[in-house]
């Protein structure tokens, strides 16, 4: 997203702890639905966010996301629908940290709770239908960005099996079985812990890291699915039993066409690490989440729109 763009949406850089309460994400498969609805979801969700006395947040991937489409007038009705949004929803409606600033804010210190940006939501709440479309023009050029960076992020991913070989990994289905479903914290030369050591300056290790998953919450969950993610693609699907297939089918990165969004997946899930509720559309990334949720390495719960709805 340019500078330009992020202005006009009301981003800024000041970072402060806003969320209190029950506190819930919202992932791009969910803001979509929920903008995109002909029939008017927003009142029922208005309804439905103070029955659950709600705060609701979505990360700056998922506005990134939602507002990078080379259809121009399609991201135009989407901003007037996140414009009721925020009129209906007022304080309620929060901006939460990217991967990237929720990793280096862990580096700097304690977190105690989940994290906001200071936005100023004024500009889009006044907006003129006119000054949305404006904003709306430089979708393109947004949709250009991310298309070139989610194809490049399918090709690591597609090769990250070979850094995985030369840490002693093998092919061996069972043993790559046994590493997913293990409640184990995330190796230390697991690439966000290295990422999340270099964040801090080196005041920690990567090791330190991997020995604190109090300390470095968002950090491992973040790692716990990208790790797995890298774990089910070492697999061959030619020496794979049915049920083997089950696990790594839930983890690994689909064929082209359908896999270059898988990276964000992973990383607008590790972004929800100290909220309470994922809302997600996407039924893998739902399971994805009650998987580690089920071993006890991330703490929220999940449910699609129409349950939060209901």
């Amino acid at each position: 997203m340019s500078p330009e763009i992020a202005r006009n949406l009301g981003l800024t850089s000041p970072v402060v702890p806003s969320l209190a309460g029950y506190s819930v994400a919202l992932d791009t498969s969910t803001l979509s639905n929920l903008l995109n609805a002909e029939d008017d979801l927003i009142p029922r969700f208005v309804l439905a966010t103070h029955r659950h006395q709600a705060t609701i947040a979505f990360s700056k991937t998922v506005l990134f996301e939602i507002s990078s489409d080379a259809n121009v007038p399609a991201v135009f009705r989407r901003f007037q629908a996140f414009q009721r949004l925020q009129r209906e929803l007022g304080p309620l409606l929060c901006l939460c940290l990217d991967s990237n600033e929720l990793i280096q804010a862990e580096a700097r210190g304690w977190l105690r709770g989940p994290l906001a940006d200071d936005v100023d939501w004024n500009w889009l709440g006044q907006a003129h239908p006119d000054d949305l479309l404006e904003v709306a023009k430089e979708s393109p050029e947004s949709y250009d960005f991310i298309s070139k960076k989610k194809k490049e992020l399918f090709e690591l991913d597609r090769s990250l099996h070979e850094h995985l070989l030369k840490s002693g990994i093998a092919y061996d289905p069972a043993q790559l079985i046994e590493r997913i479903v293990a409640r184990d914290p995330p190796p230390a030369d697991e690439m966000i812990i290295e990422k999340a050591a270099k964040s801090s300056e080196d005041r920690y290790t990567p090791e330190q890291i991997v020995a604190d998953r109090v300390r470095f919450k968002g950090t491992h969950v973040i790692s716990h699915l990208v790790w797995r993610l890298q774990l089910a693609n070492c697999s061959d699907r030619q020496t794979t039993t049915a049920e083997q297939e089950q696990i790594f089918g839930l983890w690994r990165t689909k064929g082209k066409g359908r896999g270059e969004g898988a990276w964000y997946d992973t990383y607008i899930a590790g972004e929800a690490a100290y909220l309470d509720l994922l809302v997600s559309d996407d039924e893998n990334q739902r399971r994805r989440c009650q998987f580690l949720r089920q071993r006890g390495l991330l703490s929220f719960d999940s449910e699609s729109l129409a349950e939060f709805l209901a």
